[in-house]
């Protein structure tokens, strides 16, 4: 949890919480290397769990590890982290 909360703090929201800037590609070759070819600031966010059939699934590093959603699609994910972490969320009609 404490490596999530640097990578938000240094990486993905460097100078202001926004959603262009969870959104944002990532430019460091470091970043991508360390977090699995991660291309955008909100996959630095995930945990890739290898399930026993091969496939993969992806898991929220900021949720308590009991409660961590999963998700089949990294990109799933994104409205997960716009809802539940940074308020990004827009109410729709029909909800």
């Amino acid at each position: 949890m404490f490596e999530a909360v640097e990578v938000i703090r240094n990486v993905v929201f460097p100078t202001s919480v926004s959603e262009e800037a969870l959104l944002a590609p990532i430019d460091s070759y470091k970043m991508w290397d360390k977090y699995g070819g991660a291309t955008a600031a909100w996959q630095l966010l995930l945990e890739v769990k290898a399930e026993v059939s091969g496939e993969k699934s992806y898991c929220c590093r900021l949720c308590p590890k009991p409660r961590r959603p999963a998700y089949k699609y990294s990109h799933d994910s994104i409205c997960h982290f716009k809802r539940d972490h940074f308020g990004f969320a827009v109410s729709g009609i029909y909800w």
